[in-house]
């Protein structure tokens, strides 16, 4: 079910990945490795699952950050970065099934928004990951560009 929420402010701590469309799948494969081994560092964690954060797309550039969200950003540990996501409003929708399928999820959520006449962007939010990967569900949001109302001139 498709359904668009205000989603509150977040607080993410992370490995950030920036790389070309054909080099994406090996950085972020790369990145989750690293990140298994170093989530402990992680302090603050609000809890046991990771997130998928899709920043956009910008001169053939695909940026993301794997990590955690968390209830305060004090220590960053090295080589990982934070990000603080303000209230937004989102696309939502719940993702049951294999992880090789989410992004067929996303495609869906952009399906919805163009047949119902709202503007996804390129932001987006996968959550649900876990350190095994034995994940039950993702929730998967996209940002939409709110409709702006036509102003009347000169009344």
């Amino acid at each position: 079910m498709m359904e668009i929420i205000r989603v509150v402010p977040r607080q993410v701590i992370g490995i950030k990945v920036s790389a070309p469309a054909e080099q994406l799948c090996a950085a972020l494969h790369q990145a989750w490795l690293i990140l298994r081994e170093r989530a402990q560092e992680i302090q603050h964690r609000v809890n046991d699952h990771f997130i998928d954060l899709s920043l956009g797309y910008r001169n053939g550039i695909h940026t993301r950050i794997i990590g955690a969200e968390v209830s305060a950003i004090c220590q960053v540990p090295e080589g990982m970065t934070a990000l603080e996501v303000p209230h937004q409003t989102c696309l939502h929708c719940r993702h049951d099934g294999p992880v090789d399928e989410i992004a067929s999820s996303f495609g869906a959520i952009y399906q919805w928004a163009r047949t119902n006449g709202v503007v996804g962007e390129e932001f987006k939010i996968d959550e649900g990951y876990t350190l095994d990967a034995r994940e039950a569900h993702h929730e998967l949001y996209v940002r939409v560009i709110p409709r702006i109302p036509a102003a009347v001139v000169g009344a």
